[in-house]
């Protein structure tokens, strides 16, 4: 899976791109009985939230440790 949205969008706007996913998927699910949810978090969430942490290990390694978004990924 790639990045959300735009092949070429910087760290940030990558790292927004799949945190807006994760908020779409929960925006399904508002309202609905906690095993619901549940059930749909792991249908649809981890997978997303699995490749989000490939990318931001793949991500980290190129910004300056001293930098704010550096910091962020740290």
């Amino acid at each position: 899976m790639t990045t959300p949205g735009a092949s070429s969008c910087t760290s940030a706007a990558g790292a927004v791109a799949w945190i807006a996913k994760l908020y779409r998927i929960e925006a399904t699910i508002r309202g609905r009985p906690p095993d619901e949810k549940l059930a749909v978090r792991q249908a649809e969430a981890v997978p997303v939230l699995t490749e989000f942490r490939r990318w931001l290990e793949g991500h980290g390694p190129t910004l300056l440790p001293q930098s704010q978004l550096g910091q962020a990924f740290g």
